[in-house]
């Protein structure tokens, strides 16, 4: 045998040596084995016999194909390997559109798939290594376009693409610095790409980028190094842009963004020293490295907020807000509209955290006061607005303001649909706030910024429709307000609607009783359906007081209820009745409390024997099996042996079954007791 076949991917200056006398060892058909080994000792141009080999493969199985693609020679390499290394553009080209066409045909799994492109030879070289090294860009780019189809169909797991993405061979090369070193412009514009797409669709976090970015071949160099070498404008933007992106959506730190981007070559040169080394040769090195320090300048601000929503989290309300006057001094000057948008949805969170927090009631008014404090030249300005309408009661005068600052907002502004939705969403507002009608005034209002909407505010049809029919009755609150309940056409059904306003006063367990004595000769689906209806109009009778001065919950109950959907109705009201308790200030009517306690984790949120209970009496007395059961997956939950998730979905069975189903919850009965 002559040279190691292994060594092209070493060095492409000396020329390949045919090989001889060197077969693939295939355990299958004798046909398929046969002409393995005319692949594997054919000249590099074979690309007939290579096209007749995969067509074959074709008619084989799923297993039959992984175990003849993951074979491997004396030197660890395998046909997926040989193809590339000692074959032409075609027959690669050829290999890599069999692979996409088994996987489309379900003949390999995703894992089978993943399996056969991570092998590694014996000196560490993988298929995507040996194509990027040996083969042309277009052979490179559908390696890569395979990868992102994989990606895109959600075919890949995060796992998976890391170990092909991260895969190191024994010469120091990576699969992104061979690419960047030997491979033109669009191919390295499509690996960034992949890995911007990776980023975005939440297969890569901040910390595998991070170890992407900062492999190292045997000079030292990385892929940003390698790019930043090239001297292209275009792919330096790029790749900057692909840590924006990793900031955004992977929340890379600033500690993993200076690693990045100061890591040094052998001769200590890096991509941030690189770019300052040519800052003179003109607009295109000022560019860089002012988009380098925005980029830098995004990551301190993405932090400082995270930080901040930590101190909240550990209870630790006053350096909290400490630290969020900090931010709201900051002026932004520099950020592009995407990188302000980006920052201002993060801060919004941030001050509804705040106030979706239980607090001291004067540690609420300091809150408040800061966001009217903001100044004109803060980045978070609108913002602050924007959270007032949302959390704050306003004074005519204040409101007037407000309402100005907003409208001043050109249509460009990264803010401007959603200051005209918080203004509409405002008046709407005052209906369950104040507890009466809006006046013509109010509703022309509320219509001139729900029509600025994009897309237009869900409220416009029905206060276009008040306006029209001024003679209607219901007033404004009926329209707004009132919900439909869910109807069919079953004389049972009918009975029990003529009750449901009366008996959703009355008490729990009484109407109970009721509802079973009409029912007790029915049969059990009607029965089980009109059990629910008195729970479903108990539901609605407690939400009405519980969300009365929360006006964008009511909203959602209204959608919610539109849509006839009991489960979504059921799961709302749980969550509601669990993880939203009260303020115990006087102020909580200010306040949108629409988050679940974001910052504790599950079992050491602990329901109350009052919540139980209240549960307990959606329940009619002869399920007392129910009422128990109930008893026993809260004390489950309290005692962190079973998920939230799972506590509303058990819950919610529990309250919708019928007492002549059979034992549907007997699992639950064995669940780990306290």
């Amino acid at each position: 045998m002559g040279k190691n076949k292994n060594e092209k991917l070493e060095s492409n200056e000396e020329d390949i040596e045919e090989l001889e006398n060197t077969t693939l060892t295939l355990s299958t058909s004798s046909d398929a084995s046969s002409l393995a080994g005319g692949i594997a000792s054919a000249h590099a141009q074979d690309e007939g016999a290579i096209k007749e080999y995969l067509k074959q493969l074709e008619s084989m199985s799923g297993e039959e194909i992984e175990r003849i693609l993951t074979q491997r020679d004396t030197d660890g390499a395998s046909i997926g390997m040989i193809i590339p290394a000692y074959q032409n553009a075609i027959s690669t080209q050829q290999y890599l559109q069999f692979l996409d066409d088994v996987f489309e045909n379900r003949k390999l799994t995703s894992e089978q798939l993943t399996t056969i492109l991570a092998q590694k030879n014996v000196t560490g070289g993988s298929i995507g290594m040996f194509i990027a090294y040996n083969q042309d860009a277009i052979s490179t780019q559908c390696y890569l376009k395979l990868l992102d189809n994989l990606l895109k169909n959600k075919e890949i797991t995060s796992e998976q693409l890391t170990m092909i993405l991260t895969q190191k061979s024994n010469l120091g090369l990576t699969l992104a610095t061979i690419i960047a070193e030997k491979q033109n412009k669009t191919s390295t514009q499509q690996y960034l790409q992949l890995l911007e797409n990776a980023i975005n669709d939440g297969k890569l976090t901040a910390e595998q980028l991070t170890i992407i970015l900062t492999q190292r071949n045997s000079n030292g160099d990385s892929l940003g190094t390698l790019i930043a070498r090239k001297e292209d404008r275009e792919i330096i933007q790029q790749y900057l842009k692909l840590l924006e992106e990793a900031t955004k959506n992977a929340k890379l730190t600033p500690k993993q963004f200076t690693t990045i981007l100061t890591q040094e070559t052998t001769k200590d040169v890096s991509i941030e020293t690189y770019i300052d080394q040519h800052e003179n040769y003109g607009d295109v090195y000022q560019a860089l490295k002012k988009q380098c320090e925005i980029l830098k300048k995004l990551i301190l601000f993405s932090n400082a907020i995270r930080e901040t929503a930590s101190l909240l989290e550990e209870k630790k309300p006053g350096q909290a807000l400490k630290e969020l006057k900090k931010l709201f001094s900051e002026n932004g000057i520099g950020f592009s509209d995407s990188q302000k948008d980006f920052l201002n949805t993060e801060m919004k969170d941030l001050i509804s955290n705040f106030c979706n927090t239980p607090l001291k009631q004067e540690r609420e008014k300091e809150i408040f006061e800061s966001l009217g404090k903001v100044s004109r030249n803060s980045i978070f300005y609108i913002s602050a607005l924007i959270s007032r309408f949302k959390f704050e009661l306003l004074t005519p005068n204040t409101l007037n303001t407000i309402s100005l600052e907003l409208e001043r907002l050109p249509k460009t502004h990264f803010d401007y649909n959603e200051g005209q939705r918080a203004l509409a969403d405002y008046y709407i507002g005052l209906i369950s706030q104040e507890k009466r009608n809006l006046t013509t005034d109010e509703l022309s209002q509320f219509l001139k910024y729900a029509r600025r909407c994009d897309p237009p505010h869900e409220m416009i049809e029905e206060a276009e429709g008040f306006l029209r029919e001024k003679s209607d009755t219901r007033g404004v609150t009926a329209s707004f307000v009132d919900f439909p309940t869910k109807k069919n056409n079953s004389s049972a059904q009918d009975r029990e609607e003529t009750n449901t306003a009366q008996a959703a006063s009355q008490d729990v367990d009484v109407v109970a009783q009721k509802q079973a004595a009409e029912t007790i000769n029915e049969p059990n689906d009607i029965q089980n359906e009109n059990s629910f209806e008195i729970i479903r109009e108990m539901i609605l009778d407690k939400l009405s007081t519980l969300l009365s001065n929360n006006h964008l919950a009511l909203e959602k109950l209204k959608g919610i209820i539109s849509r006839q959907d009991d489960d979504a109705l059921l799961d709302f009201y749980l969550e509601r009745i669990l993880f939203h308790p009260p303020s115990k200030t006087e102020n909580s009517s200010i306040f949108f409390k629409s988050a679940v306690f974001l910052f504790l984790p599950t079992n050491k949120i602990q329901i109350t024997p009052e919540q139980c209970q209240e549960l307990k009496n959606l329940i009619p007395p002869n399920q007392q099996k129910n009422k128990e059961l109930i008893s026993k997956i809260i004390s489950n939950f309290n005692n962190g042996h079973i998920t939230q998730e799972s506590l509303l979905k058990d819950l919610r069975n529990i309250i919708k079954t019928r007492i002549s189903d059979p034992p549907a919850f007997e699992e639950m009965k064995t669940a780990p007791s306290p």
